[in-house]
């Protein structure tokens, strides 16, 4: 018997909103399990949220990660590798990221000892997984503080004269750990950093594009279940419906809500967009918990000046240089330039914290000459040419976006993870559920935490009504 207030599951009426893989892996849940009253709301002009595969490159077929660019863990356990997997697109080996291809080389052109750099590199990977000691450390210690004392400790394993060129090393690092984090490494607390830990299996490219996953997902849709530019206005929820208002007009009445919107947008909107307001709790969690800035930039050559497999370039800034002192200095937070899988002429460089957000206001032709001018000083080589054709991501300006991802900081509390994903209720009802990467407690950030997300809000409602779950795969 169906309580009192409830419809039968086949007719409930459930509204989603965001087309990125949480939403999608939400409503596709919900059609293998029977439900067939499904619409997704995405505002932007295609589907995919943060995983965005683009065209740059020498040739009309040459492929680009605007978004999301791995899949972190190639293991059973992770959701989004199983999904990827049967779709088969990662046929053959799988093509893993390296974190450390190539050299680092120094702002005068000094090409740093590889096997000193190789050194630095396991001591400070090392240092990102293991479990510190807080007799020791202030357990209120940010990650950059705590990396920065660990080399202090460390240097003594390498030779005098070699301490310049590890610390340089190590600034190269500490760059590459911020894009990892967010962009913002003062702001991590050692307790939930270090804790963290990646999936087991390496870092996994999809060599045909991360939008594969996306429109494999989606290829057994029922037709006209998704619908592009659609910009949510107002979602009320105080009556038995919940109405859910477009800025062009449409009205959507739902049983249920989903929404998965990015952090970044309900930090901005999440006030004005509901109606009553949210309650406080929840609100304190938007607040609370931050959304990082990331972006990247690619480059394409006329021809590659770089070796094919030997392009990779990473910058490694002595401890004068490498602090910012103003804006303009953005490029700072560069951790180094990489080639692009199956695209010869192109290079990619990302950067994070507030200068990704400053580089989003600058011309396509400064960015060029910018990057240009770091690689001929870092190989000290004035003979490279300029790249004919740069695409920097601009995520933090996205209107729908408003930066990366979600981080922890120094504010978060485990209560404020559970407040962003408890659904609002109404006579018990879940009438408004929210997933997205920021509400997974484990895998924030990643791929696999914004599927499982949508996997769980999915099961929130099979389980409301009664129903058996059939297979997330």
């Amino acid at each position: 018997m169906i309580p009192f207030g409830q419809v039968p599951p086949h007719s409930a009426r459930i509204l989603v909103i965001g087309a990125g893989i949480a939403g999608l892996s939400a409503a596709e849940h919900l059609i293998r399990n029977g439900f067939k009253n499904i619409s997704v709301l995405e505002a932007m002009d295609r589907i995919g949220g943060r995983i965005w595969t683009g065209h740059f490159g020498s040739n009309g077929g040459d492929l680009v990660e605007l978004g999301a660019n791995w899949i972190h863990g190639g293991v059973s356990s992770n959701s989004f590798f199983n999904l990827t997997n049967r779709l088969a697109l990662l046929p053959g080996k799988l093509i893993h990221l390296e974190r450390m291809e190539g050299y680092c080389y120094r702002s005068d052109g000094r090409a740093i000892d590889k096997e000193l750099t190789n050194r630095v590199f396991g001591l400070f990977t090392k240092w990102e997984e293991e479990e510190p000691e807080f007799d020791d450390l202030d357990s209120r210690q940010s990650l950059d503080a705590y990396l920065r004392q660990r080399l202090k400790q460390c240097l003594s394993e390498f030779k005098t004269d070699e301490w310049d060129d590890v610390r340089c090393v190590f600034n190269c690092m500490v760059n590459y750990c911020r894009f990892h984090n967010g962009g913002f490494l003062e702001h991590h607390p050692i307790p939930d950093v270090i804790g963290y830990r990646n999936s087991p299996g390496g870092n996994i490219k999809v060599p045909c594009g991360m939008e594969q996953v996306i429109h494999g997902l989606v290829q057994n849709f029922p037709p006209d279940i998704i619908k592009l530019l659609k910009v949510v206005d107002m979602i009320k929820w105080g009556d038995h419906d919940v109405q859910v208002l477009c800025k062009d007009g449409a009205e959507y009445l739902a049983d249920h809500v989903i929404c998965t919107m990015p952090l970044g947008y309900l930090k901005k909107y999440a006030h004005t967009t509901f109606n009553p307001i949210l309650p406080k709790k929840k609100l304190d969690a938007i607040e609370n918990i931050p959304f990082g800035k990331v972006n990247k930039i690619f480059l394409q050559w006329e021809k590659p000046f770089w070796k094919e497999g030997l392009g990779s370039i990473k910058l490694a800034w002595n401890d004068e240089e490498k602090t910012v002192k103003h804006p303009g200095e953005w490029y700072k937070k560069i951790f180094g330039f990489d080639e692009v899988l199956n695209n010869r002429n192109v290079l990619v460089t990302w950067i994070s914290g507030d200068e990704a957000e400053y580089m989003e206001h600058l011309s396509d032709g400064e960015i060029l000459q910018t990057c240009a001018g770091l690689i001929r000083r870092f190989l000290n080589d004035s003979s490279i040419p300029d790249p004919v054709k740069v695409t920097p991501t601009q995520w933090c300006t996205n209107q729908y976006i408003l930066g990366s991802y979600s981080f922890r900081n120094f504010v978060v509390r485990s209560h404020h993870l559970a407040d962003l994903r408890e659904p609002v209720r109404q006579a018990n009802v879940p009438k408004i559920l929210f997933a997205g990467e920021a509400t997974d407690s484990l895998g924030y950030s990643t791929l696999h935490g914004a599927r499982d997300s949508g996997l769980r809000e999915a099961e929130r409602l099979i389980a409301h009504y009664g129903l058996k779950q059939r297979s997330q795969l």
